[in-house]
């Protein structure tokens, strides 16, 4: 289970902040796949496309979606419509377009992204969950983590999920941490009863 991965049914201690950990949990889950189609954009796409200013930001705004889309359909759409706009930008900075090979394997792969068995969408879901756990960690050492390098096109906004994580995190634990710190006693006493006894040597 990721950093802020629930099941569909909720601990007792997190039934009230469920809705906000869902919220983020979706907000995620969008940053991968964007990040996923931007790493398979560039990959794909050839060394031409790594040079071109604004690129980027053009197709984050194009990848970005709404939780209502039907995400399975809106990909076809939105891979031909990435494709046209690379296409475009490559024509004006005097690049050839996409041979229509490269066009038909890129749109597949930008189809495939949202699959998170995809082994682009895994590493990069690995990477962000990663990410946030040492941000919680760091909370308690004045020390931000940087993101790794692949994240770095949604560093902004991942900071900004993972300020709003640590903080429902510790209000999490202030207001239940009677019930933590009986549970955590409860298990360090169980672990000490299991511990093997040593018998002395005489």
């Amino acid at each position: 289970m990721g950093a802020v991965r629930l099941r569909r049914i909720c601990p007792g201690t997190l039934l009230t902040d469920q809705r906000r950990f869902r919220e983020m949990q979706q907000e995620l889950d969008q940053l991968t796949i964007i990040v996923t189609i931007l790493l398979v954009i560039y990959n794909s796409a050839g060394t031409a496309v790594s040079s071109l200013t604004g690129l980027m930001d053009k197709m984050k705004t194009i990848i970005s979606f709404r939780d209502s889309f039907n995400l399975t359909e809106a990909l076809a759409l939105l891979a031909e419509k990435i494709c046209a706009e690379i296409n475009g930008c490559l024509s004006q900075h005097s690049f050839p377009p996409l041979t229509t090979e490269k066009a038909t394997t890129l749109s597949g792969q930008i189809q495939a992204a949202v699959n998170v068995e995809n082994h682009i969408h895994k590493l990069i879901d690995s990477q962000i969950q990663t990410f946030l756990k040492n941000y919680l960690a760091s909370s308690y050492q004045k020390s931000v983590p940087e993101p790794p390098g692949g994240l770095g096109a949604v560093q902004k906004e991942l900071e900004e999920i993972a300020v709003k994580y640590v903080r429902l995190v510790n209000c999490n634990k202030i207001v239940y941490s009677h019930y933590y710190d009986a549970i955590l006693g409860n298990i360090l006493k169980k672990e000490e009863f299991q511990l093997p006894v040593q018998s002395e040597e005489v």
